[in-house]
């Protein structure tokens, strides 16, 4: 059994997807492309791996994750907001309010986080791009908006804080 180089992989593997295309009006440069297109993204795919690797991503997603749980935790805790934060994953850090207005707190939370240049919710999805200064200005925000919320909660006005109606959960936003 002989080694069989990188580019004979390839070429196989374009084969496979092009033969049924060649029983249509291809014309053999588009073939010559399509084979192209599928070795730029192979040789794409195989860089990202390894700038991955050289990077230690996973690492980074894990570190972003726990600094977000951190953030949320103090924040929470500096302004007595009823928000559990859960465990489970670091790069998937996760929360819920354990309120009867959860909906709406989650809403407002949306809502004045916008307000402050952040598309936030309680779910963060991290990426490399998060670094120590994002997350600075993330905190700030949280911070402010956690005690806002924390006022909205004492005067009883969750719901009247909000500036439209509260998020739909489930599937209920699909069919309505």
């Amino acid at each position: 059994h002989r080694a069989m180089s990188h580019n004979t992989l390839i070429h196989r593997g374009v084969r496979v997807l092009v033969r049924p295309l060649v029983r249509t009006s291809i014309k053999p440069n588009q073939i010559t492309t399509l084979r192209l297109a599928a070795g730029f993204g192979t040789a794409a795919a195989l860089a990202v791996l390894a700038k991955m690797e050289r990077i230690s991503l996973p690492d980074h997603l894990a570190w972003v994750g726990r600094k977000v749980r951190q953030i949320w935790r103090q924040a929470a805790g500096q302004s007595a907001l009823p928000l559990v934060v859960a465990d489970g994953f670091d790069c998937m850090p996760r929360a819920h309010f354990d309120h009867p207005k959860a909906n709406a707190l989650k809403t407002l939370f949306t809502t004045l986080m916008l307000d402050r240049g952040f598309l936030a919710a309680l779910a963060v999805y991290p990426t490399f791009a998060h670094d120590q200064p994002c997350l600075d200005r993330y905190a700030e925000a949280v911070r402010e908006v956690f005690a806002r919320m924390a006022e909205a909660i004492a005067q009883g006005n969750v719901v009247g804080e909000l500036r439209g109606p509260e998020a739909h959960t489930g599937f209920r936003r699909l069919v309505d």
